[in-house]
């Protein structure tokens, strides 16, 4: 299985933090290295727990499905998502959020393993490891330099 794991300190309130990423169409508009968008369930909002979302993705120019379903949410501290059906095997997503000085650390912990055992395990990590890891960054980059902006406001109630 591929685990990622990656942080970012964020110069905004853990609350706008926590609300930012768990936002469906916050999630659309930073997942652009991936073409991420939702296509079926939650579609917009906050996703709370119980929600699912059905999410398009494209890798290697080619379009999958993934249905995930927040499993866990302890608002403001972390929520958990989980595959439901689609390709992958198992697919687990989870962000953490805590107070660090003025602002809050944001991890984002992303764990993917595809059909085949072992072999679908170096699978994954041959071929999913630098592009996940690469929009994984860019969308903590993205929730960053929205949260510390007044870019949030397009998408939450100020």
């Amino acid at each position: 299985m591929l685990e990622l794991s990656a942080d970012v300190l964020v110069a905004a309130p853990v609350r706008r933090c926590f609300d930012l990423t768990r936002s469906v169409d916050a999630h659309r508009d930073s997942s652009t290295l991936i073409g991420g968008r939702p296509v079926a369930g939650r579609v917009s909002g906050l996703s709370e727990s119980g929600d699912e979302t059905t999410w398009s993705a494209r890798f290697f120019g080619m379009r999958f499905r993934v249905r995930t379903k927040i499993t866990a949410m302890e608002a403001p501290a972390s929520f958990h998502e989980e595959r439901v059906a689609g390709l992958a095997r198992i697919f687990e997503h989870t962000y953490r959020f805590r107070p660090e000085g003025d602002g809050a650390r944001v991890e984002d912990i992303f764990r993917v393993g595809l059909p085949g055992g072992a072999a679908g395990d170096l699978l994954a990590a041959a071929l999913l490891r630098r592009r996940l890891r690469a929009a994984q960054r860019r969308r903590l980059d993205w929730l960053r330099r929205t949260c510390e902006g007044d870019g949030w406001t397009a998408y939450l109630t100020p």
